[in-house]
């Protein structure tokens, strides 16, 4: 739709609502009795995850003023700043102060407010406005320093109808990813449990496998480029596929002393630090990128890259993986332990008709990826139609 702007008023944060902080968790000063809470851990993008639920001790006379109720904003003020959700729910349920909870006022819709909120942070408004290094945090005074174009109630709501539209194409398209995966890997189950294979050390069948360049080094300036070599880090791999969104580029002159971290089609590429779980094959389009400094590269004989991706993403092994990781500030793989884990080694026929069934499945993922970029892309210039 389209909408005449120069109406709109243009109003500060102070203006639309009333924003407050919630109950600072203190196990010395804190008395009362127990009440579930919600903490900056259980808002998502427009959503809650709340699948652990925390108590608080709460005295009688804070219970209204830390109570969330149905149709308020909650913010989060520590962390990833400014990822915010509204609550849908008449349960009674408390909030800590690394959230803000905001009542707006009358004639201005929550949710129009809530993707305006999406919008700054998406642009990186709310991040320029936050403070911390090892921690970020989005104070009151941050919070307040946000200016709303806001158009009458109704066409608030009839923006907000366009956008949610879009955002359900969105999520039904990842919705259709994730049950391709869960099909994939009950594929893989199928082909592997309760089969008499061969199953052998990794070690074994695996011809190569070697940690990234040292990461300060290509740190250095005279390493780095704005479109030279992509290096593949652990966070451009999101299930399973390379994403180019913040790829990294190294300086092809360097690329002499580099040149051992080069990918040939079919390694495999896999986190050594962080979220074990990250891994991807290297198709045609990756050849001759580089293997990151987070990442491990791997090559493997005997056992099609693909029986090997599921293999390792398995709950099984990851679970093994995440039980003898070695550092405890950031987990990092401890190779040795992967190397001496069991894998199964199907007859080569078998695992080519895995592998031609798992192909099906990943053209299926790449028609709806690319549906789910066009929805994504169609939503973020709407969302800058409105609210630039």
């Amino acid at each position: 739709m389209r909408v005449d702007k120069s109406k709109w008023e243009s109003k500060t944060f102070p203006q639309i609502g009333i924003s407050q902080l919630g109950k600072t968790l203190d196990s010395k000063k804190n008395k009362g009795n127990p009440y579930p809470y919600l903490c900056a851990l259980n808002v998502g993008n427009g959503t809650f995850n709340l699948s652990v639920i925390k108590e608080i001790l709460l005295e009688d006379d804070e219970l209204e003023r830390y109570l969330v109720k149905r149709g308020d904003i909650l913010i989060c003020e520590g962390g990833e700043t400014g990822r915010c959700a509204i609550w849908d729910s008449d349960e009674p349920i408390y909030y800590q102060n690394a959230l803000h909870r905001v009542r707006l006022f009358d004639n201005i819709f929550n949710r129009f407010i809530m993707y305006y909120i999406h919008y700054y942070k998406q642009i990186g408004v709310i991040d320029r406005l936050s403070h911390g290094q090892t921690i970020k945090h989005f104070t009151q005074k941050d919070l307040k320093q946000l200016a709303f174009a806001l158009p009458p109630l109704t066409e608030q709501k009839a923006i907000v109808s366009e956008l949610d539209a879009v955002q359900e194409m969105i999520d039904g398209y990842k919705a259709q990813l994730a049950d391709l995966d869960e099909l994939a890997k009950s594929i893989y189950h199928s082909y592997i449990d309760n089969k008499n294979f061969t199953y052998v050390k990794f070690e074994s069948i695996c011809s190569k496998m070697m940690s990234g360049p040292f990461g300060t080094m290509l740190h250095k300036s005279d390493y780095v480029d704005t479109s030279g070599i992509p290096q593949i880090n652990p966070q451009d791999i999101k299930g399973g596929v390379v994403v180019k969104d913040n790829i990294k580029f190294i300086n092809p002159i360097k690329l002499n002393e580099l040149k051992r971290f080069l990918l040939k089609e079919n390694d495999i590429i896999i986190a050594r630090r962080g979220d074990l779980s990250k891994c991807t094959i290297i198709k045609k389009e990756h050849i001759n990128w580089l293997c990151g400094t987070g990442s491990c590269l791997v090559r493997i004989t005997k056992v099609l890259p693909s029986i090997f991706y599921y293999w390792f993403t398995s709950d099984h092994i990851q679970t093994i993986l995440n039980e003898n990781v070695i550092g405890t500030t950031m987990p990092n793989l401890n190779k040795k332990k992967l190397q001496e884990t069991l894998i199964p080694v199907p007859p080569l026929h078998l695992q080519q008709q895995f592998a031609t069934k798992i192909e099906a499945i990943e053209k299926q993922k790449e028609l709806v990826s690319q549906q789910l970029a066009d929805a994504q892309t169609l939503f973020d210039s709407r969302m800058q139609y409105y609210f630039e």
